[in-house]
């Protein structure tokens, strides 16, 4: 097995493709890289019949020519690899002063909103992982859910690839892998659900910090006890908005150890209940806003944890609301690829 991957696109492709049920579209997916590029394995791009693109697998240089194979892929129904060279550095390579030294393999299929998407995302929604085994001489896709259900299984399909989603799901990373079968190579990609960022706190400055997170992929979910702030008009980009007070929602609902937590609601006893609830009860990410004074005092006389994020955000010595969030989602970043490294 090699590959070495990123956060794959899935969440976003699935949103594009859902808002726009009526078009055709070509899906490029970067599947290998030699030597080092602008992104990684699982990188992927849609482009419509106009040849509008969505998304970036490259820093623009690579998309323009793209945008042609992904016209003829429309039209003849037919998949195909592409291949770019960025090593080169003469006028013909496409290496010229793109600060990439590697060769890019990029796979183009034509692509829409059916079925087999509604199963993928209804899947990723209920937190479930996706696998797709990609078989690049068939030019065929199977998709298995982490609970080795079919959700697509073309009739020219090789069954047993469901022997290899434990080991897939084992390596616990989102990664892309090229494994050589007898019936050719495969190319594997973890589709994974959104993280899930619970804040609570629904004041205004939490507005930009849910706007960019919800940008990030998180999948966010807020909870005040205050009705005329936790609404949507407020925060349109949250998944969930729930009007309760913290220790209440924290009796009757279980956060898992692979959240992400923030606590804003700039009241002492609320921040109190919910910092006291998840020190006792670690998650992959607690971060609360305010000075570390403040922070101890709520946790008095109890240390303040080292994987605690007081105070919360990166030292980039932001000012005002919209710098903040930009701190705290930068940390929220650097939390989540060390996770996934």
């Amino acid at each position: 097995m090699e590959g070495e991957g990123e956060l794959n696109d899935i969440n976003r492709i699935i949103q594009i493709l859902k808002e726009r049920k009526t078009q055709k579209f070509a899906m490029a997916t970067v599947i290998k890289v030699e030597g080092s590029a602008y992104r990684r394995e699982g990188a992927k791009m849609l482009i419509d019949e106009n040849g509008t693109t969505f998304g970036m697998i490259s820093g623009g240089c690579l998309e323009e020519d793209l945008t042609h194979h992904a016209k003829e892929v429309l039209e003849t129904k037919q998949s195909k690899i592409v291949t770019y060279d960025m090593k080169s550095e003469n006028d013909l390579g496409w290496g010229q002063g793109a600060g990439c030294n590697g060769i890019i393999y990029v796979y183009i299929e034509e692509t829409g909103w059916d079925s087999v998407w509604e199963k993928i995302n209804q899947k990723l929604k209920s937190g479930q992982h996706v696998i797709s085994f990609l078989q690049l001489k068939q030019k065929e896709r199977v998709y298995i859910s982490d609970d080795s259900e079919f959700l697509h299984c073309p009739e020219n399909a090789d069954k047993s690839l469901i022997s290899y989603v434990n080991t897939f799901m084992s390596l616990g990373n989102k990664t892309v892998i090229n494994k050589v079968e007898d019936n050719g190579k495969i190319v594997m990609e973890l589709y994974q659900p959104k993280e899930k960022l619970y804040v609570f706190g629904a004041g205004i400055d939490v507005e930009p910090v849910v706007e960019l997170a919800a940008k990030l992929d998180f999948s966010i979910i807020i909870i005040d006890p205050r009705s005329q702030r936790c609404k949507p008009e407020n925060f349109p980009t949250a998944d969930k908005h729930i009007v309760e007070h913290p220790h209440v929602f924290l009796q009757q609902n279980e956060i898992l150890q692979n959240n992400f937590v923030l606590i804003m609601t700039h009241n002492f006893q609320w921040d109190q209940a919910v910092l006291k609830h998840f020190v006792k009860k670690s998650v992959h990410y607690l971060g609360i806003l305010g000075p570390r004074k403040r922070t101890a005092r709520l946790l008095d006389p109890e240390p303040i944890p080292d994987w605690v994020h007081s105070p919360v955000g990166m030292d980039i010595f932001a000012e005002g609301s919209e710098e903040i969030a930009v701190s705290i989602c930068a940390e929220l970043i650097k939390k989540r690829k060390s996770i996934h490294k």
